[in-house]
């Protein structure tokens, strides 16, 4: 095993090394996907392994090295080549290292779990606000589920900003004539709690997703932002077509559930799907293939 997912083993081997005489690392995360997590964990000889015993399932591939693992109460040997799994919750640990042992780690990070473990968010991950605008108070939507969208848009908002973190404000300009999205109708506007902010960057899209037809993605890149945090209308279209393509194009992508909100719909058949049915089914069908689902109270607290 010399290559993986595009990464030389030996190069990595190597940074892991110069990183360790800089100093203390352990481990080196070197992929990290939104259902996978890949890092090289080395124990010099004589070390002993300092992590606790993980809320997901690992396995561990040896890549050079000798020692002992415990697990769930039995000690067994491991040496290169060694591939070893390890369920969640089960204790473990390295021992025992008879020289300097060098494995691969791969696991689904805990905060693409369904349980609510805390996040890890980065210092530029971007709240990216999806047509929080006032036409979508227009009763001919229908009836909208999650009345308290609002605001938790707006303590998310507030967050952001104390905390420093980028923002962009996407900004709906329908091209359809009845439409209260027209740029030249009131509804336009952004709802108060979603004010933009001087250098706030505003993204002006004619189609469900705010990456085609913007330079969304070219911005992004640009300010080396690689994660997402999705809130805003509505749950099924913008929001949906935005996390898809985002999650496509390579950005770690949140969508916070209790910020985002949708109308009642219906069907093909004349059958009429209340707005929490959509919003479910939507947030379902994103959860684990195109983003991770979460709610601000978690995200909120990454932010701390």
């Amino acid at each position: 095993m010399t290559r993986i997912a595009g990464y030389e083993l030996a190069e990595l081997l190597r940074q892991q090394a110069t990183e360790r005489q800089h100093g203390s690392q352990h481990y080196l995360e070197f992929l990290r996907h939104p259902a996978l997590s890949v890092g090289l964990y080395t124990i010099p000889a004589q070390g002993h392994d300092p992590q606790q015993p993980h809320t997901e399932d690992e396995v561990y591939y040896v890549v050079r090295g000798a020692g002992m693992l415990y697990v769930d109460g039995k000690d067994r040997p491991v040496q290169a080549g060694s591939l070893v799994y390890v369920a969640a919750g089960v204790e473990h640990r390295f021992h025992s290292i008879t020289e300097e042992l060098s494995t691969l780690v791969f696991f689904a990070p805990a905060e693409y779990t369904n349980a609510p473990h805390a996040l890890h968010l980065p210092a530029n991950a971007a709240l990216l606000l999806i047509d929080v605008q006032q036409g979508f108070d227009e009763p001919m939507w229908g009836q909208r589920n999650n009345p308290q969208m609002e605001q938790v848009i707006a303590n998310l908002l507030t967050a952001w900003r104390t905390t420093q973190r980028p923002v962009f404000h996407v900004q709906h300009c329908s091209t359809e004539l009845a439409s209260p999205l027209r740029p030249d109708r009131p509804g336009h506007a952004f709802k108060p709690e979603a004010q933009p902010r001087a250098g706030e960057p505003i993204i002006q899209k004619q189609v469900n997703s705010a990456f085609i037809g913007t330079d969304l993605e070219a911005m992004l890149r640009q300010r080396g932002i690689d994660t997402l945090v999705m809130v805003g209308l509505t749950t099924n279209h913008c929001v949906s077509t935005t996390a898809r393509m985002a999650g496509n194009l390579g950005f770690t992508t949140y969508i916070v559930a209790d910020a985002v909100a949708t109308f009642d719909r219906l069907g093909h058949d004349g059958q009429h799907h209340p707005a929490a049915t959509i919003h479910a089914t939507a947030l379902a069908s994103l959860h684990l293939e195109f983003a991770m689902v979460v709610q601000a109270a978690q995200v909120l607290a990454a932010l701390r």
